[in-house]
Parts: structure tokens; C-alpha cells; sequence
């Protein structure tokens, strides 16, 4: 892997200059440092016991590839169809380029297991863990809300009239929605 990724280059700067031990953490390195609080605690955690960045990414890789092809394991019975589809499509967009928020998503593909089987608590303690490694999953919170959609008259009902709506409420509201950007909190 080495350094493939735009954000690894970022990533390497945080790693050695702004990452420090466990016994050195304060409040702000989890909440005002740009890094999402469990991603804050995971590389201090490497850090501490002396492991280079690479170790970070390793860790990383492993976690989300093996929470992966556990889920394909668990709703496929064509696993290696699944995983080939998975190295062709996001393989390198998981693990080289979007740490934290492959991380995050491998959660939520449990967590939306739990909604289906309405374990709603145990579905959103996974997306508050999801929103911990990468703040965007905040706007998966809704999701569970749109169980009630099928793919129906009022399903495609409801999603043709969301466009129009999502686009007049952008029209009118885009100069307050800008006052609510996260910046790279939400986008990145």
C-alpha cells in the first residue's frame, strides 16, 4: 500500500506530528484536533505501543475488510462473486483512501442489519460508533426513519416528489444551509 491515496499524505503529517501517546491525551486531542474521536484513540493507541503509521493502516485494512467479508459470508451465497465485485469496485477506496469512513461503514452495514430486525438500540449504538470514527455517518442516523418505504406506488411516490422537494428546499434555504456546512467533518 505505501502511500497510494490522497488523503495518506495527510494522514502521515497527523500521524507523526499531531498523534500523541495515550498517556498524553487531553479532551481537545478528541474533539477539536479535525480527527473523529475513536480514530483519535486508535492511532494513539498504536502510537503508544511504538508502531508506525503503516501498523495504523494495517489495523485499519484488516478491520474493515474482515467486518466486510464477514457480512458477505453472512447474506451471500456467492461470496467470492462478492468479494471480486469488491476488489474491482471500493477495495482501494476502503483501504488506501478513506480510513476512517471505511471503518464507519463497515459498522453500518450491521447496524442497518439490527434495523431490519428491529434491535433498534443495538442499530444506532453501531451508528454512534460509526459516527465516532467518521462524522458523515450523522446523516445515515435518518435512515431508519425510511423503513416504512416500499417498493411501491407510495415508495416511488415519496422518492419522486423528495427530488423536487430536496431541490426548492435548496433553492430557498441554500444561503442558512451554507451557515450549517461542517466543513470537512461531513465532506471528507
Amino acid at each position: 500500500r505505501y502511500r497510494i491515496g490522497g488523503d495518506t499524505i495527510n494522514y502521515l503529517e497527523i500521524y507523526y506530528h499531531d498523534t500523541h501517546p495515550l498517556s498524553e491525551l487531553t479532551f481537545d486531542d478528541f474533539f477539536t484536533s479535525g480527527m473523529e474521536p475513536l480514530y483519535v484513540l486508535l492511532t494513539s493507541a498504536v502510537k503508544s505501543l511504538g508502531g508506525k503509521f503503516y501498523c495504523v493502516q494495517i489495523l485499519q485494512a484488516v478491520v474493515v475488510n474482515w467486518l466486510i467479508f464477514s457480512y458477505f459470508r453472512k447474506h451471500s451465497e456467492c461470496v467470492f462473486t462478492c468479494i471480486f465485485i469488491y476488489a474491482l469496485w471500493a477495495y482501494t477506496l476502503f483501504n488506501f483512501e478513506e480510513m476512517r469512513a471505511s471503518i464507519s461503514l463497515a459498522l453500518c452495514l450491521y447496524a442497518n442489519d439490527f434495523f431490519l430486525k428491529k434491535k433498534w438500540l443495538k442499530g444506532f449504538s453501531l451508528y454512534i460508533i460509526g459516527c465516532l470514527f467518521h462524522y458523515s455517518t450523522i446523516l445515515l442516523l435518518l435512515t431508519p426513519f425510511l423503513l416504512f418505504l416500499k417498493f411501491n406506488l407510495v415508495g416511488v411516490t415519496f422518492l419522486c416528489l423528495a427530488i423536487p422537494v430536496g431541490a426548492l428546499a435548496e433553492l430557498i434555504l441554500g444561503d442558512y444551509l451554507v451557515m450549517l456546512d461542517m466543513g470537512d467533518q461531513i465532506s471528507g
